[in-house]
């Protein structure tokens, strides 16, 4: 063997053994190691292990009631506990709610590997780890998520994979008039909610 092949196959060995050596077994066989769940298990743990990387993708959305490819049902609650409005010069109101989404995604589910937990609560933590709908409104001008702790986001999963997640929101909405009846015109200002999903382009 020549000396430069002598030199390639030392870096070759350098850099794949100890991945070979170290890796994990799971990752090597392809498959997902077992969920290791003791009976003393805390919230946060109990979540780490149903979002595993190698059995969750949190990009992918939960599977329908019937089939894997049915819509998903979310059923969603507005609370508005603030409501400005400046109509008379620019035509917009800003609102201050509560949103909350109910859906059920059934890769979640805990009630046979940790019978003894009766729900799983979280922040922002839990969030970033599971799928949550990408829910807008459709008139806004503006508009943001208030706050990142406990009060302004609450994640809570049952033992049947319900997700209960609650968000607070500021928003400023457009709102146009007709005025054909004025004075005697009733004006009303929607607050419209759609739903967007992510387009994947390959180049």
């Amino acid at each position: 063997m020549t000396l430069g092949g002598r030199v390639f196959l030392f870096v070759f060995l350098l850099y794949f053994l100890p991945k070979v050596l170290f890796a994990n077994v799971s990752d090597i066989a392809g498959i997902c190691p077992t969920m290791k769940i003791a009976g003393s298990v805390t919230q946060t743990e109990l979540l780490q292990e149903l979002t595993h990387d190698c059995r969750y993708d949190k990009m992918a959305r939960p599977p329908g009631q019937i089939n894997s490819s049915d819509p998903i049902k979310v059923y969603t609650r507005v609370y508005i506990y603030i409501l400005r409005s400046n109509m008379a010069k620019t035509l917009q109101f800003g609102v201050n709610m509560m949103l909350q989404f109910r859906y059920v995604d059934r890769r979640l589910e805990f009630s046979d590997i940790a019978p003894n937990l009766t729900q799983i609560y979280g922040g922002k933590v839990a969030h970033d780890l599971i799928w949550t709908p990408s829910v807008y409104v459709a008139n806004e001008r503006s508009s943001a998520v208030v706050g990142n702790s406990v009060k302004d986001l609450l994640i809570s999963i049952n033992p049947s994979g319900m997700v209960v997640l609650n968000t607070r929101m500021e928003a400023i909405l457009n709102c146009g008039l007709r005025l054909e009846k004025f004075p005697f015109d009733v004006q009303e200002c929607p607050l419209a909610f759609e739903s967007c999903r992510m387009l994947f382009l390959l180049f």
